[in-house]
């Protein structure tokens, strides 16, 4: 989705979308995304979430689109430290993550980490 962060990989289809669009024009990976024959490609990304005391989580995520300028996708939430939750933000709504999930219809949908207690959390990403 346009403001994930790349930070781990993408496929090699929306790495050689991405190349071939900043080439032509300057599209960055998350905009440049259209498949071989009209097919929509799936991105994914994953992003480190740190908290100012070190602690944090690591939250993984796809996302598609629906070409109706909405997103459908899903997460997972590979690592987080002893008291520290994810959470996602599904256009404006915030909600605590589980382990995995999936999500449809979605405009924009970003991450962050937070301490059990709610009050000190990163940025989302």
């Amino acid at each position: 989705m346009p403001t994930a962060l790349n930070r781990r990989s993408l496929s090699s289809l929306a790495v050689t979308a991405a190349a071939a669009a900043l080439l032509a024009g300057g599209a960055t990976a998350a905009n440049a995304v259209p498949a071989a024959g009209g097919a929509t490609a799936q991105h994914r990304a994953c992003h480190v979430h740190a908290l100012s005391d070190g602690r944090g989580a690591e939250v993984c995520r796809t996302w598609t689109p629906h070409g109706d300028g909405t997103y459908y996708g899903t997460w997972q939430v590979d690592r987080a430290d002893a008291n520290v939750i994810a959470q996602g933000r599904f256009d404006g709504k915030v909600r605590n993550l589980g382990v995995q999930g999936s999500y449809s219809r979605v405009k924009d949908f970003v991450t962050r980490a937070c301490d059990s207690s709610g009050k000190r959390c990163s940025s989302w990403a």
